[in-house]
């Protein structure tokens, strides 16, 4: 092991973001695809389940690689992007509900779980070393990507094989 780079620690700090973000989508998947297909496009069960197989192994990366090497400039990089999107996902949440006057599923946990979690690790990796300019293209990124994601709920997403209303995709309330 390189000696720059600390063993990971009994501090779990890194891994609460991932562990939030895990217990916001068993809050948003019963009801987040029809609420989006309601008031943007198209957003199938299948389309988030696809999609999140992908978020969620990177959002689990974010968390460990730090914990396990907290010096390493990239895995504080990672950690921050993903945090200042959950930040975003936050705000997203709380900003649809007061838009359209119904709770978007997923708002609770977004405001009692993740926003203190993700900014718990934008903390965090400023602690352990990540300041300055990289820090702030960091959060920009991450800040972009969210933006991104939002923007992508006004599209019509691809129904991965199955209509609205499927068995996988019973859009129910």
């Amino acid at each position: 092991m390189d000696p720059a780079v600390r063993a990971p620690s009994d501090d779990l700090s890194y891994l609460a973001l991932p562990a939030a973000v895990l217990a916001h989508c068993g809050e948003e998947l019963p009801r987040f695809p029809a609420w989006v297909t309601r008031r943007m496009g198209t957003h199938t069960t299948r389309f988030y389940l696809a999609s999140h197989a992908v978020l969620l192994p990177a959002i689990v990366a974010a968390g460990v690689l730090p914990w396990r090497a907290p010096q390493t400039p990239r895995h504080l990089e990672f950690a921050a992007v993903s945090a200042a999107a959950f930040v975003g996902n936050s705000v997203f949440h709380v900003l649809a509900s007061l838009r359209w006057r119904e709770y978007s599923p997923g708002t609770a946990s977004a405001v009692t779980l993740v926003a203190p979690s993700a900014i718990a690790t934008l903390r965090q990796v400023r602690r352990d070393g990540l300041r300055g300019a990289r820090f702030a293209a960091a959060a920009a990124l991450g800040s972009a990507l969210n933006l991104a994601v939002v923007g992508s709920l006004w599209l019509d997403m691809p129904r991965l094989g199955g209509a609205i209303g499927g068995p996988i995709d019973s859009n129910a309330d």
